[in-house]
């Protein structure tokens, strides 16, 4: 299991209640990063895919991609200020 801040929260309840995401969720999976690599990163999807695992984290649920369960135990979602704003980031604990 993974760890979710207060400004990680708060960061996803604020992007939630935009009306342009209605109907959105937060969902962690891995993404092309380029040069034929893959991350794993945190963003907003229509609907969880087929055999996402959904985790409560206060008033907010948070998809995991099938199978990133163990790559992530350890980790932290968190708020990174940066200069285009706030943005959420995964960290090791």
């Amino acid at each position: 299991m993974f760890e979710v801040t207060e400004d990680a929260l708060d960061a996803i309840r604020t992007t939630l209640h935009r009306p342009e995401m209605a109907g959105t969720v937060a969902r962690v999976a891995t993404v092309a990063s380029g040069n034929g690599r893959t991350a794993i990163a945190v963003g907003f999807v229509s609907e969880p895919a087929p055999g996402d695992t959904g985790y409560d984290a206060g008033d907010v649920v948070i998809y995991v991609q099938r199978g990133l369960d163990s790559q992530l135990t350890g980790a932290c979602l968190d708020v990174r200020d940066t200069e285009g704003g706030a943005r959420l980031v995964l960290r090791r604990a």
